[in-house]
């Protein structure tokens, strides 16, 4: 899913939010194939997600339970502040379709 990035502020600071539906649970999710650089993303899963966890991480991230690769985030736990030099880098992956990772870009 493409990220519109919103007005840039004068000093070239922005930030943006979004939301990724996982619609394949299994596969990895690219949050963005733009580029869309940034200094950090805070990533916490929807409330509505189910219980299972959602992880992000590269291109080999991994959901499935006892396989899990990347970071771990949980619904209605605190968000999660990935240092990252481009939104283009992460991944998404679920263990249940239509799960959804909410996020914010800071830029």
């Amino acid at each position: 899913m493409p990220v519109n990035i919103g007005p840039v502020s004068p000093s070239g600071r922005f930030i943006k939010s979004g939301v990724i539906t996982v619609t394949a649970a299994g596969t990895p999710h690219r949050f963005t194939t733009g580029d869309v650089a940034c200094s950090s993303v805070l990533v916490s899963a929807d409330i509505g997600n189910t219980e299972g966890p959602m992880v992000v991480g590269d291109s080999n991230v991994v959901a499935s339970s006892g396989a899990q690769r990347g970071v771990i985030v949980i619904p209605g736990n605190d968000p999660v502040s990935i240092a990252v030099g481009n939104l283009s880098a992460l991944w998404v992956d679920a263990m249940t379709n239509g799960d959804k990772l909410c996020y914010i870009v800071i830029g």
